[in-house]
């Protein structure tokens, strides 16, 4: 799967943990396995986001993200969003 440019709108609403997105999601990943226990490989980048956080009410703007996928773990290598005068940074693993 090769994204280029492909508009974040579509996966938000307010029955999903992203609200109200915009920007966009480049990146390569690929996925192998029985549909039970699928294993993406690759790595997407996000950049010029605006969404809200719907859990949190919370609106972020600036978003610039990456994100690699190796089997059954996710790696956020940077995020990085402002709202207001804030600036929110974070990375992370999830086995």
């Amino acid at each position: 799967l090769v994204l280029s440019k492909l508009p974040l709108s579509p996966f938000s609403s307010r029955r999903t943990a992203l609200g109200y997105a915009e920007g966009w999601a480049n990146g390569k990943v690929s996925i192998h396995g029985p549909l039970r226990s699928l294993q993406p490989r690759g790595e997407l980048e996000v950049g010029d986001a605006r969404l809200v956080l719907n859990a949190l009410a919370q609106p972020l703007r600036d978003v610039q993200a990456k994100l690699r996928f190796d089997g059954g773990k996710a790696e956020l290598l940077s995020l990085k969003a402002r709202d207001l005068d804030g600036t929110v940074t974070m990375s992370g693993v999830l086995d």
